[in-house]
């Protein structure tokens, strides 16, 4: 008896922070998006987009989670409240040239992202808060001859030419 009632006590608690939970009415989003472009210097990938929201209803402080590339993270927010990141790094082929669409949902989209998950359905027909496009150039790998390359090649033509013409001059 008592293992049920507390159990009930639970669940009515859950669906009251449920009914509470405030969401965002017309997101309005500013973001800035930034991912590596030079796979000569760093050994992985970094996606990174930082934006501010403002909802219609005034709802600040929210729990925001999203997913880009299949992955779902939760979004970190800034100390005053004012702005939010996500970020993600992976191995440079696993991010090749590509626009990445960066799905953003509030809790309760999130709960129904997840449900999709379980159940295996398209987790595309479940509608995000917003998405941010991500446009990823790929990854500059250098150039295809090194400059010393270069340099050594050009130094030995220049040594080859003032030979050949030293040896007409003495002939």
């Amino acid at each position: 008896m008592a293992v049920e009632m507390f159990t009930s006590l639970l669940v009515g608690l859950f669906i009251l922070s449920l009914a509470s939970a405030e969401s965002c009415l017309k997101p309005q989003v500013d973001s800035q998006v930034y991912s590596t472009h030079d796979a000569a210097v760093v050994v992985s990938t970094a996606l990174v987009t930082e934006f501010t929201l403002k909802c219609s209803n005034g709802a600040k402080n929210l729990p925001l989670y999203a997913e880009i590339n299949g992955r779902t993270t939760p979004v970190t927010k800034s100390e005053d409240g004012t702005k939010y990141q996500v970020s993600w790094v992976g191995e440079h082929k696993l991010a090749p040239r590509n626009v990445y669409p960066i799905r953003v949902f509030d809790s309760e989209g999130y709960q129904q992202l997840k449900k999709a998950q379980r159940n295996e359905e398209n987790v595309g027909n479940v509608k995000p808060l917003f998405t941010i496009e991500l446009n990823h150039p790929g990854q500059y790998r250098g150039p295809w001859l090194q400059s010393e390359f270069v340099a050594a090649i050009g130094a030995i033509l220049v040594w080859y030419i003032a030979y050949s013409e030293k040896a007409k001059i003495h002939a």
